[in-house]
């Protein structure tokens, strides 16, 4: 995917920003209902204990990779409260009316990311992708073209070389090795139990 502005991601989807993200959000936002995220057109690698998750690895940087700091106020809406069941904050006064967080600016020429699932429809979901990351309001991220679905020669979208390349909860008893973490597997990533 070719970037056209810097990415702003937050900590830690500034490591871990997952494709599966990125498609559940485009499906989200074609058809709005929560469900719809766990039906991606991606293939699930799945546990004894029927935990999951996609085929889906992290972001890799295409190039070379420029890091720095940026601050920004946070604003849920309304929609998106009543949508996902999240307690409205009152930006207008208390904790939340001055809060800036900081966020990670990445400038890099292009992300690449390695899946594995039905190419057609991953193709048309990507058609609506503008932007990676966070502040799309602000531009960043903002993309060059449709992104490309090429054929890769080896399966890369849980682990490269016995390295994972996305969060795998440990539930799942993988042979990987990997950085242990507190990070959600599938998403909705900020739902707790994912």
């Amino acid at each position: 995917i070719r970037l056209i502005e810097p990415m702003i991601l937050s900590e830690p989807s500034y490591r871990f920003m997952a494709f599966d993200s990125i498609l559940g959000w485009i499906a989200y936002q074609r058809t709005p209902d929560p469900a719809v995220i766990e039906s991606l057109p991606l293939s699930k690698l799945t546990g004894a204990n029927g935990q999951w998750i996609y085929h889906a690895s992290t972001w890799r940087s295409v190039g070379p990779i420029h890091l720095d700091t940026v601050n920004v106020h946070r604003r849920l809406t309304e929609e998106f409260c009543d949508a996902w069941g999240v307690p409205k904050q009152n930006t207008e006064s208390g904790h939340y009316r001055n809060m800036a967080i900081a966020h990670q600016r990445v400038l890099t020429s292009a992300a690449r990311f390695y899946v594995h699932g039905d190419r057609l429809a991953i193709t048309d979901l990507l058609q609506d992708l503008q932007h990676l990351g966070q502040k799309r309001s602000l531009n960043a991220g903002r993309i060059l073209g449709p992104p490309e679905v090429i054929p890769w020669h080896e399966d890369w979208s849980i682990a490269q070389d016995n390295i994972v390349t996305r969060p795998i909860p440990v539930a799942l008893q993988t042979p990987y090795r990997g950085i242990l973490a507190s990070v959600a597997a599938r998403p909705p990533y900020w739902a707790g139990a994912h």
